[in-house]
């Protein structure tokens, strides 16, 4: 059995502005050649994104540079998962799901 060479994460962002989360993916795809994301799933101040995982360590980087010690972080990492239902029943199960994609529990 072959084995995969990539590995994907899930990484779980809190955020108050979703355009400065998609300046810093992008941010972060120019510093490494071969970063790709996904935005997976959207809860209320949550945002999944998928991403490989050899650039989580550079987005905790970049996300770690932009937060100022006095001031409460607009942007940061609440959490990372090899599987998206582990990061949603992790880090996203008490917020409400948002977004036109999104279909109640039946």
């Amino acid at each position: 059995m072959p084995v995969k060479e990539y590995k994907t994460r899930y990484v779980v962002f809190e955020v108050k502005n979703r355009e400065e989360l998609i300046k810093t993916l992008k941010n972060a795809q120019n510093t490494q050649p071969g970063f790709r994301f996904k935005i997976v799933r959207e809860y209320d101040g949550l945002v999944v994104v998928k991403c490989p995982h050899k650039a989580v360590p550079i987005l905790r980087e970049i996300v770690d540079s932009l937060v100022k010690p006095p001031l409460t972080p607009s942007l940061r990492i609440i959490g990372v998962s090899g599987t998206l239902r582990k990061a949603v029943n992790k880090f996203c199960i008490t917020r409400i799901p948002q977004g036109k994609d999104y279909k109640a529990w039946e």
